[in-house]
């Protein structure tokens, strides 16, 4: 059967690199796999000749102007290439070198993920109390739907200025006449200065009915209180004629951090882990390194003391063992007791006051030495040393979540930040299906970023990568 003359690239003499004056047929409109061992020619054939020649005669249709702009490739070393058509070249390649580079940055899904957390998210303390910041409009709300009929006292926090007498006249002053101690309300034109105390004064702002038609007279003591205790005010309720012991309202978000979307970013100076400064990784120096394990310490088991550069830090552990006896040097170091190995690592520096201790009792221990060197790290073989015993370690702070406590503390669905970058995406967007995607609030902002993440783990599913969690550090993927 004959075949069409222009249904084929023909290659004739191509001899670029190491290929040895080679002719090939490819046929056109078709999948044509170059596979043979390394060295073989492969790169050589395919784009060293075949793309160069393509992208070169594709160049060339161009006029010079918009030449000088271009790339443009040198002709490879072949006799001819014909029906060769206009040729792109795809790498497989990965060029991100950045550790702050994830998955979620990548895609876009941190910038939405940390606006939906600091409008969603649930802050609680250490003992698991909600935290919420009050505001006078719905504590007043709260305590007309829960406490109808009852009747409430507003007070704030003072803290004394001056002499009893003057903080007295300044208060009255000022229009408030009593004040709350020991669960008692005082008038404070007859109040002893031993019933206040030397603390804070719990002054009352007033007294209130628990009416719907006493709204306005409630919401605006609440204000008042509000303001003037600093954030801070005290409401205590009266049940079956006693009143409560006052209940503290805060209109921050104390002991917690306001949560901006910035708390929410491990590359913001607000949000990154102190300790590791975002990046989820901590360096740290692995002591073992300089350890063989089958010697023991008199056949030369510390290996990083041997160097004659360190020699003296070595006397002075033999000085200073001699005299505590702490490790047994006799022994291989794999039967040393944990407190021996310990003793080696750490010293006894942090057991005995160096300003009083003769210089013989003193070692500190590898931890001491590396500290030491730390000190002197602009020298080049001080740096090369260093960095044979450095080691990456999950930051202890955050546990490789990148971000402070005060951002771990807030939860939707019972997950923080880096427990939802942790989720593959095929775990994910259920997740985001039952605890984000049901809000019906009136933040247009909010809505149109939950869209938008959504959308993004969606695609990423539907493409076949639901197994990739977006805390997956970019240049741990393929370029393909």
């Amino acid at each position: 059967m004959q075949r069409e003359a222009d249904s084929y690239i023909r290659i004739r003499g191509a001899r670029e690199h190491n290929l040895k004056n080679i002719d090939v047929e490819i046929p056109l409109e078709g999948i044509t796999v170059v596979t043979g061992p390394s060295g073989s020619g492969k790169t050589s054939l395919a784009m060293s000749t075949l793309y160069a020649e393509g992208q070169r005669r594709y160049v060339e249709t161009f006029s010079p102007y918009v030449r000088q702009f271009m790339d443009r490739m040198d002709r490879p070393d072949v006799d001819s290439v014909e029906n060769v058509p206009p040729a792109i070249a795809l790498g497989q390649r990965n060029s991100v070198k950045n550790s702050r580079s994830t998955v979620g940055t990548m895609t876009g899904m941190n910038e939405y993920l940390k606006l939906i957390y600091s409008r969603m998210a649930e802050g609680r303390d250490h003992t698991g109390r909600v935290i919420k910041p009050a505001t006078a409009q719905g504590v007043a709300e709260e305590l007309l739907h829960a406490h109808e009929d009852g009747e409430v006292l507003v007070c704030f926090a003072v803290t004394p200025a001056g002499s009893f007498v003057e903080m007295v006249q300044a208060l009255l002053g000022m229009g408030y006449v009593r004040v709350w101690a020991k669960g008692e309300i005082l008038r404070l034109d007859a109040v002893a200065e031993s019933q206040l105390g030397m603390g804070q004064w719990m002054v009352l702002q007033d007294r209130v009915k628990l009416k719907q038609e006493n709204r306005m007279r409630l919401t605006e003591a609440l204000e008042t209180a509000l303001r003037l205790g600093q954030d801070v005010m005290y409401i205590s309720l009266k049940t079956e004629a006693i009143w409560e012991p006052l209940r503290e309202y805060r209109s921050d978000w104390y002991p917690l951090a306001e949560p901006r979307p910035e708390l929410f970013s491990g590359n913001s100076p607000i949000g990154a882990c102190p300790a590791c400064k975002g990046y989820g990784r901590a360096i740290t120096y692995d002591y073992h390194l300089g350890i063989i394990p089958d010697k023991s310490i008199d056949d030369g088991a510390l290996k990083m003391l041997s160097s004659q550069t360190l020699s003296a830090c070595y006397a002075d552990f033999v000085r200073a063992n001699k005299r505590a006896k702490a490790v047994r040097t006799n022994v291989p170091w794999v039967e040393l007791t944990q407190k021996e190995k310990d003793w080696v690592f750490y010293g006894n520096s942090g057991d005995i006051d160096p300003w009083t201790a003769a210089d013989h009792y003193l070692w500190y221990g590898y931890k001491g030495i590396f500290d030491d060197m730390e000190k002197h790290a602009h020298k080049m073989t001080v740096r090369v040393f260093l960095s044979y015993y450095r080691v990456y370690s999950i930051c202890p702070d955050c546990h490789g979540g990148r971000l402070r406590p005060e951002a771990l503390a807030f939860t939707i669905g019972g997950l923080n930040v880096p427990q939802v970058q942790a989720l593959p995406m095929d775990e994910l967007l259920p997740w985001l299906d039952a605890h984000v995607l049901p809000y019906t609030g009136a933040d247009r902002s909010l809505e149109q970023a939950v869209r938008e993440f959504r959308s993004r783990v969606a695609y990423l599913c539907e493409v076949g990568l639901g197994y990739i969690a977006a805390n997956r550090l970019t240049r741990s993927l393929s370029g393909g």
